[in-house]
């Protein structure tokens, strides 16, 4: 049985309010005045009654845990507990960081199995909530988002904590794919930045003009991919080119035979070794490491297609030279890979009414707009404190692609597995040492021998 805490209460926040509101009165209780006895010699008077103490109230401790995000996110959690326990009344929450190293879901997963749970909020990830969902890990929301008016269009990213159209999770932190430029080189080689309508065409135009060789020395590169997996950069130009990665039901990766799909790997492939505009290998690992997590950081890259995760960082590197736009377009398409990370109630919680409670406010506009000092907000409401950070940013042509072309990333309940095993196949094109015709048909052929032992919990 979970312990109680007995505690004077505050009143509680409503999940979109942007204040609290104190109420309550203490009531005290006098004792009579003593009235002497018909005797000679007066009684003793009887002691004044004592004010009667407040009535205490029950709060419920709900347990709150996310893996270590490092020293200033941490931080900003800490904020979040704190915020959170000023404005709810019937719960007190209790913030818990796993150390460094803890394998947080492996935990949640043993501990589901025999039955128990240490925690009743948890962080959870894409890669995470099917499973969760499948095996009743997570609890549903949608019974206690319908009771309280919140709709899933509140929040920006939805798509990814679905199981069978049920919401698992409400997202705190979403990014999605943008590109990064990098101002200062492009008005040193007096060009226009990037729009929003560029396509591949004028990024392999430009990104050419702009990668400058002394030698077998690359000095300035003219692109770059922050991300090369499947699920992200590869796989949004197999989309854009026409083709597809996986089929309607999910349960099996059609990419190896779809020409379309191999075409716009094709592309992809051609930035790396027929445009040589992409650094690669080593280089690109040491470009990364120099530019404190993303090759933009670096100085040297007039441009680089990632994720708004980075921008922090990249802004921490190059300051205003900064600038971001949206993705460009392939020949049939615009879309873009978005995702998030969330908190969800655990199912074996035994408090998973406070949990709620717990979970309105640090989903809420409370909680969320703590972590705008940290990244783009989950909820819809709050976006605009995120971008009061950076003024000379324009976040609008990224937030546009993302409402009307975003996608998730291909989550299945296996997509670890089957993402894996395709990853490993498709390295030798990126050298040349396959085809990427080859390397497609090999990709999707370990994607899918995964993906027929699908246990049938996640069909």
């Amino acid at each position: 049985m979970r312990r109680a805490i007995t505690t004077v209460p505050v009143t509680r926040r409503g999940f979109l309010a942007g204040t609290a509101t104190m109420a309550g009165a203490f009531l005290a209780a006098c004792g009579a005045v003593p009235v002497a006895a018909p005797a000679d010699a007066p009684e003793a008077a009887e002691p004044e009654a004592k004010a009667a103490a407040p009535e205490a109230a029950e709060v419920t401790e709900v347990i709150w845990a996310c893996y270590n995000l490092g020293e200033e996110r941490n931080k900003t959690l800490g904020e979040m507990e704190v915020a959170a326990n000023d404005v709810l009344q019937g719960e007190r929450v209790t913030l818990t960081i796993t150390p460094p190293g803890t394998n947080l879901w492996e935990k949640l997963q043993t501990e589901f199995a025999g039955g128990q749970t240490t925690y009743d909020i948890v962080v959870n990830q894409i890669n995470w909530v099917q499973v969760g969902a499948a095996r009743g890990t997570f609890a549903s929301l949608d019974e206690q988002m319908a009771r309280d008016n919140i709709a899933r269009e509140e929040f920006l990213d939805t798509a990814s904590w679905l199981f069978k159209n049920k919401l698992y999770a409400l997202p705190f932190q979403v990014s999605g794919e943008l590109l990064f430029y990098n101002k200062a080189i492009f008005d040193k080689e007096g060009m226009e930045y990037p729009t929003p309508e560029w396509t591949w065409d004028d990024v392999i135009t430009n990104a050419t003009k702009l990668t400058v060789r002394t030698g077998d020395k690359t000095e300035q590169w003219g692109y770059n991919f922050g991300y090369t997996g499947i699920n992200v950069g590869l796989g949004t130009f197999m989309l854009n080119n026409g083709g597809q990665v996986l089929n309607e039901a999910r349960d099996r990766v059609v990419y190896g035979e779809d020409q379309l799909a191999i075409g716009g790997a094709q592309v992809f492939v051609d930035f790396i070794l027929k445009h040589k505009i992409v650094p690669w290998g080593e280089e690109r690992g040491e470009l990364r490491t120099q530019g404190g997590g993303s090759v933009m950081g670096s100085g040297i890259a007039a441009m680089d297609s990632f994720h708004m995760y980075p921008l922090v960082n990249v802004v921490g590197k190059i300051g205003d030279d900064l600038g971001m736009t949206a993705i460009p377009s392939g020949p049939a398409a615009r879309t873009v890979e978005v995702h998030s990370n969330s908190w969800s109630i655990m199912g074996l919680s035994k408090v998973p009414d406070a949990a709620w409670e717990v979970m309105k406010v640090i989903a809420g506009e409370v909680g969320q707009t703590l972590w705008t000092t940290q990244n783009y907000p989950g909820l819809a409401s709050v976006t605009g404190e995120f971008q009061k950070n950076f003024p000379n940013l324009d976040f609008s042509p990224i937030i546009e692609q993302w409402q009307q072309h975003g996608r998730d990333f291909f989550i299945t309940p296996d997509v670890d597995a089957w993402r894996k095993a395709a990853s490993a196949e498709l390295e030798p094109m990126y050298t040349g040492e396959k085809t990427v015709p080859e390397a497609m048909k090999a990709s999707a052929d370990a994607a899918n021998a995964v993906l027929s032992e699908r246990p049938d919990e996640f069909k």
